[in-house]
């Protein structure tokens, strides 16, 4: 017991030295989901969110969020299905939890990367013409809950604007149907609005 309180202490002395900083963003941009399952399927579309990053000692911080996408594409190759696919569509929700790490360059441009767990649930996914064919249905067996890690690279102008790449690699396979496997990444390039 001596030892616990001994160690809690010692902690928290040590973090009592540690600045601790916050600051929100809400940030916008172009993303491409890729599906890979017996056939790479590409979606464009967009990213809509908010963060915020907690930052100790102004270089190390962590950053969860919310984030809206939106992904519509036309003349796909199949998700591993026998034919194509006329039209597709889809919608969903992440939560990253991004730790990351900075570095000054001067005054005015700090340059940060990150990488981190990322969340996510799907609210629409269709496909066909018109888009009918729910793919979290029954028949297609798409799980709508995802796993990726995500990694990025930011850089910071005047703690105004952030510049912002990121790639997220899904690790989860969503597919419930048997002897098939249907994982989804996501590249995203954007701009944020720092407050």
């Amino acid at each position: 017991m001596r030892n616990i309180i001994t160690a809690i202490v010692t902690v928290s002395m040590l973090l009592l030295g540690i600045t601790a900083s916050a600051q929100a963003s809400l940030g916008a941009g172009y993303a491409v989901s890729t599906d890979h399952g017996t056939n790479d399927c590409k979606l464009p579309g967009f990213y809509v969110g908010t963060s915020y990053n907690f930052t100790y000692s102004g270089r190390v911080g962590i950053a969860p969020g919310v984030y809206y996408h939106q992904f519509k594409g036309k003349d796909l190759p199949s998700f591993g299905l026998d034919e194509s696919i006329s039209e597709a569509v889809e919608k969903y929700i992440s939560i990253p939890v991004l730790f990351n790490i900075g570095l000054k360059f001067s005054p005015n441009l700090f340059f940060r990367v990150y990488t981190g767990p990322v969340f996510s649930y799907g609210l629409l996914s269709r496909s066909g013409e018109p888009l009918y064919d729910d793919l979290y249905g029954e028949a297609y067996g798409y799980d709508k809950l995802n796993l990726a890690i995500g990694v990025g690279a930011a850089l910071e102008i005047c703690r105004l604007i952030r510049l912002e790449v990121g790639y997220d690699n899904g690790l989860k396979d969503r597919s419930e149907i048997e002897d098939f496997s249907r994982k989804t990444d996501c590249v995203r390039a954007g701009l944020a609005l720092m407050f």
